[in-house]
């Protein structure tokens, strides 16, 4: 429903709600900056917009598509094939990066660009899915 922009309109008694805020919950992104976060938001019928997920294993960061190539949301079994398949991958922790994002806003965007330096593609990746990583994050 939020994928072809269906979802019925919330009210707030005979007043409709905007239903904006619903599209903007997955496919949107703060990046650090001094003073003020700058936001990338992917709308729902961006013709690339996300099809992938981000899942956190032992602060290893990977990639998981919940679309097929026809844009059809796989289902349950195919994505826990891929959860499988990403917990076998990991044996050891990787340095716990993610923690950086919980720093004072100015002193994370400091740090910030020195993470990417090198990493662009990958961490536009995080970027880019349909949750943020502190959403999905698979204990281990």
């Amino acid at each position: 429903m939020i994928d072809n922009q269906t979802l019925p309109v919330d009210r707030l008694g005979d007043q409709p709600l905007c239903m904006a805020q619903y599209y903007k919950l997955f496919g949107a992104c703060r990046i650090p900056k001094p003073q003020r976060d700058g936001v990338i938001c992917y709308a729902p019928d961006q013709p690339d917009r996300p099809d992938h997920i981000v899942v956190v294993y032992k602060n290893h960061f990977f990639k998981l598509r919940v679309y097929d190539e026809e844009e059809r949301s796989l289902n349950p079994s195919q994505i826990e094939e891929q959860l499988r398949a990403i917990l076998g991958r990991v044996e050891t922790r990787a340095p716990p990066v993610g923690i950086l994002t919980s720093e004072q806003r100015d002193e994370w965007a400091q740090v910030y660009p020195l993470l990417r330096q090198g990493e662009e593609r990958r961490v536009a990746q995080v970027h880019e899915p349909i949750f943020r990583p502190r959403e999905c994050f698979l204990s281990g």
